[in-house]
């Protein structure tokens, strides 16, 4: 019996210990999420098409949707207070990839999302295709109509920020700007998710005639760069139009103090006793990082205090 061809290597690659070792923790997190992706798919959530090493990307491969737990618990809270949004339109502005569009679609009767980076636009649109009641509009909301240009960070596609004003010098995608009021066919709002990366104030200015005539409740963010001697601009704003109550949605506990004690503490206590996501009303709202605060009208039904 003839003995089998022998091999000969040609070519040697070698690769260390550490990279080996490294090798192993990957293939391990890559089996953790096949084991996420067959859940999700288990679980009826919509594929979504994302950026590769994007923040939003990472949250929605673990958790199935980026604030999930958030904006869950957000709209059990609205059914508890006898909100329903059926038959309302939601505008989703600063719509980047589409997960709080695609959230929201099954809640709705229509979505309509606006994002103005015409790469992320493109993704936007795919995402879209997984509900008929999303319609997708390539612009960019402000306090006046015209052009900008979008400044991109390659780190994070969602935190694209348009020019300080609507010039067209200067280097990135030249977008076009309307005011929410001048657009047409909208319906009537119910919600407004607003993210606009440090924008919000002018595209509140563009909508005062909407959040006079249709009274939508408002989801939008604050960092402490948005608060000057203690006020934000976005609030107070809000608070002329007649908003004078604000909820912030978060999760409990969470311990407050130096970022290194609190990223210990605060998973240190949810692993011990549990974890909540609380919806509260905010009397006052100390200059802070906010990620979920919602603005509220006059028709949504808040309980007293007991």
């Amino acid at each position: 019996m003839p003995e089998p061809a022998k091999s000969r290597p040609i070519f040697s690659h070698p690769r260390g210990r550490l990279r080996v070792l490294a090798r192993l923790v990957l293939d391990t997190l890559a089996a953790i999420l096949h084991w996420l992706s067959r859940r999700h798919l288990a679980e009826g959530r919509p594929q979504m098409v994302m950026f590769a090493f994007d923040h939003i990307g990472h949250t929605i491969n673990i958790d199935g949707l980026y604030e999930r737990d958030e904006l869950e618990c957000f709209v059990a809270w609205l059914a508890a207070a006898g909100v329903s949004l059926r038959d309302a339109v939601m505008l989703d502005i600063g719509a980047n990839i589409g997960n709080h569009s695609v959230f929201f679609a099954p809640h709705c009767r229509r979505v309509v999302a606006y994002e103005p980076n015409p790469r992320t636009f493109q993704v936007l649109s795919l995402n879209a295709q997984v509900a008929p009641n999303i319609e997708c509009r390539r612009r960019a909301l402000s306090d006046q109509s015209g052009h900008a240009r979008l400044s991109e960070d390659p780190r994070n596609v969602g935190s694209a920020t348009l020019a300080p004003t609507a010039s067209a010098a200067g280097e990135g995608p030249l977008v076009d700007i309307v005011a929410l009021d001048d657009e047409a066919d909208l319906g009537t709002v119910r919600l407004i998710k607003l993210d606009v990366e440090g924008h919000e104030l002018q595209a509140l200015k563009g909508a005062t005639a909407l959040l006079a005539s249709s009274r939508p409740i408002v989801l939008f963010e604050q960092h402490p760069r948005d608060f000057v001697d203690g006020r934000s601009a976005v609030i107070e704003l809000l608070r002329s139009q007649g908003y004078m109550r604000f909820a912030k949605v978060s999760k409990r506990p969470r311990f407050a103090g130096h970022a290194l004690a609190r990223w210990l503490a605060t998973p240190l206590a949810r692993l011990i006793g549990g974890e909540s996501v609380v919806v509260e009303i905010r009397e006052q709202i100390e200059p802070d990082f906010y990620f979920f605060l919602v603005a509220l009208p006059e028709w949504v039904a808040v309980p007293e205090p007991r």
